[in-house]
């Protein structure tokens, strides 16, 4: 068994989900050329069996992409006579555009597995256009993980492609990849780099494990879905000492995508003069299910993110929530506050 039909046999040991699709990127070629393309997708697709009742529902929307709406029929008539004749103007296109060929792989994995699990039929084929179009292990693995994440597979124990992958050919299902790993990761280095915080999160995607710890300032709210790809994070500072004015104490900070928190500090201006400036903790740290350690107060720690004191924060609090109150007791979270502080909490 080559390398690539292992490949092939792991995409079929991965709950289908469904989405529009955008302009595919064989919509550039002229008619005949796009014809041809069609048909040797069909061709390859009957290798599967007859079309499905899911498979026709994409194909429904698919096909627009393509700008060959309506001509279904004529596309599988193409199909069997290429089988027949005419395979090597078929494949012409393909010899001179290496994106086009990556494209037709992805629609065949695609639409194939909606099917269920891959024919055997199905798999010489695709391992059959692999060898042809000469296509490297490194490039069949990453289009079936893009394959994976299109389908809305599970593609933890999947190798994922190199962020800076050409995703070109597979155009037509960007609304399917926007939580593509890469695509992801994107979307957090450019929330990293508009708030400066360079020096807290590298913009490199084999770095990002290496945050163990954040000290978060009020500027950085809303957190970003993405934030939750710092999967070793488990320190949070939530440093408000800058803070003279109120802020809202709601839902809507983004805290629940950094659940996995189990130390959090609240930190305010120990100045005797500063304002109250947040009434109560937010909901959203009722989704910190490993949170062991609540502190709350004036929070001193040094340049690793290591908490050693915490002083009275003088009034900027004022109590925890029955919701919150009844999450730390459940949980059994150790919650340190200064004295001083302590009755002035619980409401």
């Amino acid at each position: 068994m080559t390398a690539i039909l292992t490949i092939l046999k792991q995409f079929d040991a991965l709950k289908l989900q469904q989405q529009p699709y955008a302009q595919h990127y064989a919509h550039g070629l002229g008619e005949s050329n796009r014809l041809y393309y069609g048909a040797l997708f069909f061709m390859a697709l009957f290798q599967q069996g007859a079309i499905t009742t899911d498979q026709q529902r994409m194909l429904d929307l698919w096909l627009p992409s393509l700008g060959l709406d309506g001509r279904q029929v004529e596309l599988c008539e193409m199909a069997v006579s290429l089988e027949k004749d005419g395979l090597a103007d078929a494949l012409e296109d393909f010899q001179t555009d290496a994106r086009l060929r990556h494209a037709l792989l992805l629609d065949i994995m695609v639409f194939s597995r909606v099917a269920g699990p891959l024919n055997d039929n199905c798999i010489r084929l695709l391992e059959a256009l692999a060898g042809f179009f000469a296509l490297t292990e490194s490039t069949v693995a990453d289009i079936v993980y893009i394959s994976a994440s299109v389908l809305g597979l599970d593609v933890q124990n999947i190798d994922s492609p190199d962020p800076a992958l050409d995703l070109t050919p597979y155009s037509v299902y960007e609304e399917f990849l926007y939580d593509y790993r890469p695509n992801r990761e994107k979307r957090l280095f450019a929330w990293v780099t508009e708030k400066g915080i360079t020096d807290k999160i590298p913009c490199y995607c084999n770095r990002l494990n290496d945050v163990t710890w954040l000290l978060l300032e009020p500027r950085y709210f809303p957190l970003p879905a993405e934030i939750d790809l710092l999967t070793n994070l488990k320190s949070v500072i939530i440093d408000l000492s800058g803070l003279y004015s109120r802020i809202e104490s709601g839902n809507g900070w983004g805290l629940k995508h950094i659940k996995n928190v189990t130390a959090l500090s609240v930190s305010f201006n120990s100045s005797y003069y500063s304002a109250e400036i947040l009434d109560t903790l937010p909901d959203e740290i009722c989704e910190f299910s490993k949170l062991k350690t609540l502190r709350i107060g004036c929070i001193v720690y040094d340049h690793s993110g290591e908490v050693y004191d915490v002083i009275p924060d003088r009034n900027n609090f004022k109590y925890i929530n029955d919701k919150v109150k009844d999450f730390i007791k459940k949980n059994k979270v150790e919650l340190v506050i200064p004295e001083q502080n302590m009755l002035a909490l619980f409401k």
